[in-house]
């Protein structure tokens, strides 16, 4: 009986230990969280006159900026779900006498579902158009369908996982945990997996038109940029993303409650990167054309898919991103 009680004892302090860790790392995690928003913030606001600019030239254009103007609203209810949370929590303490993290634990709550499906919902976006570069490695490789299949079916994999993950969060009762735990073991990987196989296809990509071009002697552009530029714009933008899956992979294996830090970023990490990866694009395009009429005729080439007739005469490789 008196090791029973011991056992009994040393779990409840196990417990309360971890319960004290997750609340510590939630409450900082909205800081970042808020921190990030800002950062998103600020850039959005120095790129969308950019985007609104160049929006009236070309489809892709005008595709990144309806993406933009989605990830804002999406960014924006989640920052504010989450400040409603953090009231909630820790200013109203709503779940006395239990602590505060006890609170974000409810995902059946309308905003704890909320949240959840935002997070999914941003995901998505940058896992097809932003991140991990599905639509760019499909202009890149030349609108070829095949290159971007086992991503696609990857894509069309995070989303039944992440909906079956959701569905469980909200009805428990839809399934076991037994069930459903491999399915979240999935998350991290797959998103990891579609984020490093498209960037390393658009690197391939690059890197193999940039070989080319030293072997005849001609110049290889994407977009305006030289292919070496675009390259090194692409991965240090991703690298954000990237890093931040991979550390959340590894926190979640290990059980750490420090996952909470960048749980607390997803949504805006997605809104910065593409945001991050579109202005730099833009500035060097801008730096190396200046605002003349040669943006708008080498955007109106990359659709049509030949070089201008300056170029032809330079010997220059075009294609665009």
């Amino acid at each position: 009986m008196a090791d029973r009680t011991t056992i009994n004892a040393s779990d409840n302090v196990a417990t309360i230990q971890k319960n004290a860790d997750e609340q510590l790392y939630k409450f900082v995690s909205l800081w970042l969280a808020a921190l990030f928003y800002g950062l998103y913030l600020l850039l959005f606001v120095k790129a969308i006159p950019a985007f609104i600019r160049r929006s009236k030239r070309t489809l892709v254009s005008l595709v990144f900026f309806v993406s933009s103007l989605y990830l804002c609203v999406i960014v924006t209810l989640w920052s504010a779900l989450t400040l409603y949370q953090f009231v909630q929590a820790y200013a109203l303490e709503v779940m006395k006498p239990e602590l505060p993290i006890m609170f974000f634990r409810d995902f059946a709550r309308w905003d704890g579902i909320s949240i959840s499906w935002l997070i999914a919902l941003c995901v998505w976006a940058g896992d097809a158009l932003v991140e991990t570069q599905i639509y760019r490695c499909f202009l890149i490789w030349g609108n070829n369908y095949y290159v971007i299949l086992i991503p696609f079916l990857l894509l069309l994999l995070s989303i039944i996982i992440n909906t079956i993950s959701l569905v469980w969060l909200s009805y428990p009762s839809t399934f076991t945990f037994d069930q459903v735990h491999p399915v979240f073991n999935m998350v991290f990987p797959v998103n990891l997996t579609i984020n490093l196989l498209t960037t390393g296809l658009i690197v391939h990509k690059l890197w193999r038109e940039h070989r080319l071009s030293l072997r005849t002697g001609r110049s290889s552009y994407f977009d305006g940029l030289d292919s070496l530029l675009a390259m090194r714009i692409i991965v240090e933008s991703a690298s954000l993303y990237t890093l931040q899956q991979l550390l959340l992979l590894v926190l979640y294996y290990c059980n750490h409650p420090a996952q909470l830090l960048f749980h607390g970023t997803v949504a805006p990490t997605v809104g910065i990167v593409f945001l991050l990866m579109a202005t730099r694009t833009y500035e060097a395009q801008d730096s190396r054309n200046g605002e003349t009429g040669g943006v708008e005729s080498r955007e109106k080439d990359s659709e049509t898919g030949s070089a201008s007739e300056s170029e032809k005469g330079e010997g220059r490789d075009t294609t665009t991103i």
